[in-house]
């Protein structure tokens, strides 16, 4: 075997490179914004929606409340067709009766509220209906002249029919009975039936 030649003295020998060491492989990351800075634009958005919604909520009364009702004119109807078109209105009918001498019986004639006035849903419409006239207290005539009694009938507002009745006595020309009795109450118009004693034709003291 061949000997190494002789290494020179002013040649420094170089020591083998030490091993290059292990590079930990670093993942590349983004970074995270902070969730609070997040947190806080959100927030503020959502007590945003939740105030505009509170003041969409708290119009919508006056949005949504119903239109008004007018009340139609009732006058010179029936009650009962009144009555109808009233309830048809979503109203509440309200009858209240009166007696009227110029008015027929069933019949309306006076009202609250007026015809047009704008009411809401619901409301009360007081209806006022005819009675017709109102019954009077029929005299007694009994025991007066046939003219005395025949006019106090008509300050009644009644009706007189005289039926003469011969029969000998006194008092000719006096009322000695009516068919209805005194105290009774009629309507005005009623018809009552006096009768009167008169000497009989035939009769000559």
């Amino acid at each position: 075997m061949d000997s190494l030649p002789p290494v020179a003295e002013d040649v420094t020998m170089l020591a083998p490179a030490s091993p290059l060491p292990a590079v930990t492989p670093i993942l590349a990351s983004k970074p995270r914004a902070p969730r609070r800075r997040m947190l806080v634009p959100l927030i503020s958005a959502a007590g945003a929606a939740l105030i505009s919604g509170a003041a969409l909520v708290s119009r919508l009364p006056v949005f949504a409340s119903p239109a008004g009702i007018a009340v139609p004119d009732l006058v010179a109807t029936q009650q009962y067709s009144a009555e109808m078109v009233v309830r048809s209105l979503a109203l509440n009918p309200q009858i209240t009766r009166e007696y009227s001498a110029s008015v027929p019986s069933g019949v309306v004639f006076g009202q609250t509220p007026a015809p047009g006035t704008q009411v809401r849903g619901a409301a009360r419409v007081r209806l006022l209906v005819s009675m017709g006239p109102e019954p009077v207290d029929v005299p007694s005539v009994s025991d007066l002249q046939q003219t005395q009694a025949v006019a106090l009938l008509k300050t009644h507002h009644l009706k007189a029919v005289v039926h003469v009745e011969d029969e000998i006595g006194s008092s000719y020309g006096m009322v000695i009975g009516q068919d209805i009795a005194a105290g009774q109450r009629r309507l005005p118009g009623t018809t009552v039936t006096i009768t009167v004693r008169e000497r009989p034709w035939w009769w000559i003291f």
